[in-house]
């Protein structure tokens, strides 16, 4: 929809909050990866520097309705050779200076007006781009932040589960060596922990990716970063907790649609301007001339001699410039202005059902993964003990090996499952306060404040086959490998 009142735009100070002092040589909480973002990031520069430059637009139009002042002036040395009638000719030199001032004050000239008029809408356009570029940057930050942290996350997770897996492996070997478990157990134990390595080393892909981006937003490669509490984060829903005050919010706050209904505004100011050049113009002119030569030898007078000239002019006026037919560029170049305000009225539109849209869904998604972190939590906690279980049950004989594998995997699934909608979390959290035009730096220090466990990045990017992840040990050759054992 579109405004029918001008939304005001209210400044962010982003330095109030956090102090953008000594830089360490590497950051390991977020506020300080945020620090060098704010020095680094190539995307802000160009936002700053566009808002700058737009902020030149007002002085510049407002120019044209200043006087205007002009000043000419010289020195020359003129040398002279005539012959009159007579046969007398006479050759000679002198000095001489020119000094010309003009003077133009615009008293009307209606397409200056309209672009002054049209130039303040644009500025406060591109600073309303600037604070969303603001509010951008903190999205971008935390979200490669998270990505990162998630990226690592879920590669723990997988080497959990791909030494869980060469457990499993070892005992079934064992078992299988003395006749109590099949081959084919083996098998399923050796292809699950294919799997977990297949998908370790894919997992190791993702954490180095993850890594890069956010080293393309703050031109740093971190080895350690705070990561995630094993308790968890703290859930709320949003405060307050009504989808129809985040979507008016929205509609009034968010600085995109802002950037965009004044971009609208000055599209409609230069129909006039361009519509203005078929207009007159008037302005009060004034000059003043001196022009001076020295020494001058006059030939003609009885008897000749030398004398200093001294000639000066001065004028003012009301000057009127009206351009009467220009081929139609008028009438073109209007027409074109007003298809330009049509479209960027449609886009205005257009952005406003995208923000509103954005904000109900990102608000339904903090209550959504608020809900279902908590039953996340719960089928882990049913997970591990389904798997106590099933290795209890396999070690007296009446649970299969396949149990354990499947359950192994379900508690993998749903740990990764939690890690995974915890960063949702977060991320629809930034995206509400970002739709709804609030997200500051006090965001950052309170995502910061969730941050506590430390992580050892350059570690965890290696693909390791000892410890914790060690190959299982392979089957000894003989006979009964591929011959299945008689149950009977």
């Amino acid at each position: 929809m579109f405004f029918n009142t001008k939304p005001a735009l209210s400044a962010i100070v982003f330095s109030s909050v956090i102090s953008f002092t000594s830089l360490p040589a590497f950051a390991d909480n977020l506020i300080e990866v945020y620090h060098q973002a704010v020095a680094n990031d190539a995307i802000f520069k160009q936002a700053q520097a566009d808002w700058l430059a737009a902020q030149q637009d007002i002085p510049i139009a407002r120019s044209y309705l200043l006087p205007n002042i002009s000043l000419a002036a010289g020195a020359f040395e003129n040398y002279q050779n005539f012959t009159t009638d007579a046969s007398f000719t006479h050759n000679g030199s002198y000095a001489s200076t020119s000094v010309n001032l003009t003077i133009l004050q615009p008293i009307f000239n209606w397409k200056v007006w309209a672009s002054l008029r049209s130039a303040r809408a644009g500025v406060k356009a591109a600073t309303a781009n600037y604070y969303y570029a603001q509010q951008d940057l903190i999205t971008r930050t935390v979200q490669a932040y998270l990505n990162v942290l998630q990226a690592d996350d879920i590669l723990r997770l997988t080497r959990a589960n791909k030494a869980a897996l060469a457990e499993e492996y070892d005992t079934a070997k064992r078992k299988y060596d003395v006749g109590l478990a099949r081959i084919t157990d083996v098998y399923d134990a050796q292809a699950q922990y294919d799997q977990a390595r297949a998908k370790e080393i894919a997992q190791v892909n993702t954490l180095q990716v993850s890594i890069e981006a956010l080293h393309q937003i703050t031109g740093q490669y971190y080895h350690y970063l705070d990561g995630l509490s094993d308790k968890g984060i703290p859930l709320s829903a949003p405060q307050p907790n009504d989808i129809e005050i985040w979507a008016q919010t929205a509609s009034k706050q968010n600085y995109q649609l802002q950037a965009q209904y004044y971009s609208t505004i000055a599209a409609k100011e230069q129909v006039q301007v361009e519509a203005a050049n078929f207009y007159p113009s008037f302005g009060i002119q004034g000059s003043f001339s001196d022009q001076r030569q020295f020494d001058r030898t006059l030939t003609l007078t009885d008897p000749p001699h030398n004398e200093n000239l001294v000639q000066q002019l001065s004028a003012i006026g009301l000057g009127v410039n009206w351009d009467i037919f220009q081929g139609g560029n008028v009438v073109a170049s209007t027409r074109q202005a007003r298809y330009q305000y049509a479209s960027s009225s449609a886009k205005e539109q257009t952005v406003s059902q995208q923000v509103v849209a954005g904000a109900r869904k990102a608000f339904l998604g903090v209550n959504s993964y608020n809900a279902q972190i908590r039953a996340d939590q719960l089928s882990v906690k049913s997970a591990q003990s389904a798997l106590e279980s099933s290795r209890a049950g396999y070690n007296v004989g009446y649970r299969t090996l396949t149990d354990v594998l499947n359950d192994t995997t379900l508690l993998y699934q749903s740990e990764q499952a939690l890690a995974v909608d915890q960063y949702a979390y977060i991320n629809n959290f930034v995206a509400l306060k970002e739709l709804a035009g609030t997200l500051g730096p006090a965001d950052v220090v309170k995502l910061n404040s969730w941050l506590t466990k430390p992580i050892n990045l350059e570690a965890d990017e290696k693909i390791t086959t000892d410890g914790n992840t060690k190959e299982p040990r392979q089957p000894t050759t003989s006979t009964a490998e591929t011959t299945l054992p008689n149950t009977k």
